[in-house]
């Protein structure tokens, strides 16, 4: 750690950060001492998700909408997110009715 750099980092204007949410007691400083990196961190990263898009959660559990697992194999929809094999995107390109122009 002597060697490192400082670096500025920062943090989108949504954060709020606060001294009244930082340890204050010895007591609390000492269990901080036992909270991994990667779980204080990770904690504030996920606090990116916009919440609006929630609803989808709500929706499945009236009973709105009905998820069906496709398998790879069946899903034409693989073309628009990866490169695949000739045949794979023979089938996909067929599953969504493109067809090749005339030669």
């Amino acid at each position: 750690m002597s060697k490192a750099k400082a670096v500025s980092t920062p943090l989108g204007g949504h954060f709020k950060l606060s001294v009244k949410r930082c340890p204050t007691s010895d007591e609390e400083k000492e269990a901080m001492k036992n909270v991994p990196y990667a779980s204080v961190v990770g904690s504030l990263m996920s606090k990116h998700i916009d919440v609006r898009y929630h609803w989808i959660r709500d929706v499945l559990e009236e009973k709105l909408l009905e998820l069906n697992k496709v398998h790879t194999d069946d899903n034409g929809l693989d073309m628009m997110t990866k490169s695949l094999p000739s045949g794979k995107y023979i089938f996909c390109r067929d599953e969504a009715g493109l067809v090749l122009p005339p030669i």
